[in-house]
């Protein structure tokens, strides 16, 4: 069972509404790497074919 301090909601929004894993919006990606050199828990790749980060 998890810890009920975890459970509550986060400013009103009930935490299995939320999407927390990342994601990168492509049309927004400027193709820089910046998210893939910065996030030391690897969770981003580059794909270099349309240059944008995964």
């Amino acid at each position: 069972m998890p810890d009920p301090k975890f459970m509550k909601p986060w400013h009103g929004v009930p935490r299995e509404e939320i999407n927390w894993n990342p994601t990168v919006i492509e049309d927004a990606c400027i193709g820089c790497g910046t998210c893939v050199t910065g996030c030391s828990r690897l969770v981003y790749r580059f794909d270099f074919e349309p240059d944008i980060a995964l």
